[in-house]
């Protein structure tokens, strides 16, 4: 996903120039020979630019307009390389150049730097082994608390996109909102992206998503259609079954369905299945047209989440499903997974084995859903789903959404 706030850049639209490309080259080098004299703010709105540039190019893929199209091929050269990657040697200069002033940066500048590099899929190390992200969270864990909703959330999606989860930078974070009073100040986006980067880093603080939750239900018709999506993917994927948060977003939701896309589809239907609230004012004729309408749209992640919901509709509620056709794509998406059998998994099947209960192992049910291993005693079958460490949030005891939807839907379907 991607901060709305920060997506309005737009590439200069020159006059052909046929010295542009000399001027552009000078102001660069002229730039990066200089680094040590730029102040801290300089550094900020100098990186976040060339990332948000950088960004819009990779968007563009190389594709032209009838007018600018020197200037785009100038930058392109200096900020990227052939592969659309950036080039990290300039914006490790940038870096370094920032960490020897990160001491004078606010935290406007702390969360816009970090924001850059996460956009540009950039953490950049040094040679102490130590890295740009850890350096940041280092200053603005010190300081969270002159951030601003704005700044909270950015730097909460940066760490969470660039997949860096400090967790002293987090848990700072979470309480500094926790303990606001002013949580009138966080608009719909701001929860949002706040939920969502939580969930992907699954770093877990129930308070925070209490608090949170709290908020968007007051504000809730200030969403929009990514906001409620984020949001309730964001519950869902943490396990956090707040049925007043759904019961509240389900008129909010219903509300937005025309300006759903496909993603936003998939992630409302399966986050409502994870969390079994009932919702048939979102859920009806109009939501399953949309859904077709957007058939050839689906990825096979999002086709597996919808036959879940699918699932969950027609085996768990008893109400309408998905026409044929399209719960047949799903059904072949989810099923399409290879199944990956763990050490530990392994050493459990091996067990049953030596005790004499000869174990299929993967056993495909009628649902669609696989069980590690099934076993016959006394005439009757028993599943044995072996749950890891990787089927539960982060190094807690609370289970991952899809392992909620697993342990409750192979008994009730499947009846084992």
């Amino acid at each position: 996903m991607s901060r709305r706030n920060a997506s309005n850049s737009r590439l200069p639209n020159l006059h052909d120039d046929e010295k542009l490309g000399d001027h552009l080259n000078q102001i660069f080098e002229n730039t990066t020979s200089s680094l040590r004299l730029f102040s801290a703010k300089d550094l900020s709105q100098t990186i976040y630019s060339m990332a948000k540039i950088t960004d819009t190019l990779r968007k563009r893929g190389g594709r032209r307009c009838a007018r600018g199209d020197d200037i785009i091929d100038v930058l392109s050269r200096l900020l990227m390389n052939s592969d659309m990657a950036s080039k990290k040697d300039l914006f490790l200069s940038f870096a370094i150049a920032s960490r020897d002033k990160l001491h004078h940066f606010d935290a406007r500048g702390l969360s816009n730097i970090a924001y850059a590099y996460a956009l540009i899929k950039y953490v950049p190390e040094f040679d102490d082994e130590s890295d740009l992200f850890h350096q940041i969270a280092t200053q603005a864990a010190h300081r969270s608390a002159g951030f601003k909703p704005r700044e909270l959330s950015n730097i909460a999606w940066a760490y969470a996109k660039a997949g860096v989860c400090n967790s002293s930078l987090f848990e700072k974070v979470a309480n500094h909102i926790v303990e606001s009073d002013k949580m009138d100040q966080f608009n719909s986006q701001d929860l949002s992206i706040i939920a969502w980067a939580y969930a992907t880093a699954q770093f877990s603080h129930l308070k925070l998503f209490k608090k949170v939750a709290e908020a968007a239900i007051r504000t809730k018709g200030e969403f929009i259609s990514q906001d409620v999506a984020n949001l309730l993917w964001s519950y869902a994927t943490m396990g956090i079954n707040d049925k007043q948060l759904f019961l509240s977003f389900a008129s909010t939701a219903a509300k937005l369905i025309e300006s759903y896309n496909n993603q936003h589809l998939a992630n409302i239907a399966w986050a409502y299945a994870v969390a079994d609230v009932d919702a048939p004012l979102l859920f009806n004729a109009h939501f399953i047209k949309k859904c077709v309408e957007k058939k050839n749209a689906f990825k096979n992640e999002e086709l597996r989440q919808l036959y879940q919901w699918h699932l969950w509709q027609t085996k768990e509620k008893y109400n309408p499903g998905l026409p044929v056709e399209l719960q047949e794509r799903c059904f072949n998406a989810f099923i399409s997974d290879e199944p990956r059998e763990s050490k530990f998994q392994g050493a459990v099947v091996a067990q049953l084995s030596y005790i004499g209960l000869d174990p299929k192992e993967e056993v495909l049910l009628g649902s669609g859903y696989r069980i590690d291993a099934v076993v016959e005693v006394n005439g009757k079958t028993f599943g044995i789903e072996v749950d890891g460490p990787s089927h539960f949030i982060g190094r807690s005891k609370s289970p991952l959404a899809r392992t909620i939807l697993k342990r409750r839907q192979v008994p009730s379907i499947d009846n084992i």
